[in-house]
């Protein structure tokens, strides 16, 4: 099956952005989700696949359709994940009345973030992070 490349199918483009738009207006109405009963907010849910979506509609990879889905899925789920992990912790408590946004922010930069993190996590395992050393920390 020979798949167009996402960058020069304006009708992936426009698919796209609908999406993003759809997610946005979604998470605003307040509906019954079972997202609730396992503790993610449905708010949250769809500004992170909002926010995906919008990352990789204004900074595209080359890729085929379904790898693009996937991205915004695997993103989305990241983006989640680690932004009810950082509102458990007590300090930064706060972060549980802006997680939607917080969630959309994480989303957004996702593709950046987790090349980077993997690559750093990479290093730190072996053994040649900062300080020549896989535990980190200061000499």
């Amino acid at each position: 099956m020979n798949e167009t490349v996402l960058v020069r199918d304006p009708l992936v483009f426009l698919l796209a952005l609908a999406a993003c738009c759809w997610s946005t207006v979604a998470a605003a109405a307040t509906w019954n989700s079972p997202l609730v009963f396992i503790g993610v907010p449905p708010a949250l849910a769809f500004m992170a696949i909002a926010g995906s979506a919008g990352g990789l509609i204004v900074q595209p990879p080359v890729v085929t359709r379904r790898t693009m889905i996937a991205l915004t899925v695997a993103f989305a789920f990241i983006a989640t994940c680690a932004t009810i992990a950082i509102s458990a912790i007590p300090t930064f408590a706060f972060i549980k009345d802006v997680e939607p946004a917080v969630g959309g922010i994480l989303a957004f930069f996702a593709q950046t973030l987790v090349p980077a993190a993997r690559a750093r996590l990479t290093r730190e395992v072996s053994g040649q992070g900062a300080t020549d050393q896989a535990s980190g920390g200061s000499p």
